[in-house]
């Protein structure tokens, strides 16, 4: 249980020793801080590259049917067509995401398995601005394969650094993390204005 040693009411334990009422609630927070202090490049770099995944990711999905009326024309049958696939391809490749890319991480290191997951990300990139319903698929099943690899990296993440007792709480504050920038990034995207070409907004 040496993971537990410091949780108490020392330097880095529990806010109880201030007068905190949360008390026993406030100690995985407590621990979480005090292992991501130890590794804070680390964190820094996971959460940065997480965000500008996510990014990559969810701003071409949050577009999609605005992204290819502008490609293939408003009047054309090939948006709905696209999105309509998308979402067969999502709960597909989804499914299959979530039983074997786990295992494929295992398999591959976390070094290696993170350069797999830039690579669909380039592939997605190349894709997606090609005029082609063939190309557009291909880019799905990368944004598919996309939403579920990052949660990997960071599931493992916590594994390596974490203490076995505190998986769950890194964990959960990483995850927060990238979900609070991501959203922070998205809204600064559309506050912009870089999206009323597309859709008129």
């Amino acid at each position: 249980d040496d993971d537990d040693d410091d949780d108490g009411d020392g330097a880095d334990g529990c806010p109880a020793a201030l007068g905190c009422c949360a008390g026993e609630a406030c100690r995985p927070l407590a621990v979480t801080w005090r292992v991501m202090r130890e590794n804070p490049a680390v964190v820094a770099l996971l959460v940065v590259f997480c965000t500008a995944y996510c990014l990559s990711i969810l701003y071409p999905v949050e577009q999609m049917l605005y992204y290819y009326q502008a490609l293939f024309g408003a009047s054309s049958g090939v948006p709905g067509q696209l999105v309509d696939t998308w979402a067969l391809i999502y709960g597909g490749c989804g499914f299959l995401c979530a039983l074997f890319l786990g295992a494929l991480c295992d398999g591959l290191g976390l070094s290696l398995f993170t350069g797999v997951v830039a690579g669909i990300t380039a592939m997605v990139t190349a894709l997606l601005p090609i005029r082609s319903q063939a190309c557009q698929v291909a880019a799905q099943v990368g944004l598919t394969l996309g939403i579920s690899l990052y949660q990997i990296i960071v599931n493992r993440f916590a594994m390596l650094y974490a203490p076995p007792r505190r998986f769950g709480s890194v964990g959960g504050v990483l995850f927060t993390l990238v979900s609070v920038f991501t959203g922070l990034c998205l809204r600064l995207i559309s506050s912009s204005g870089a999206t009323k070409g597309a859709h008129g907004l």
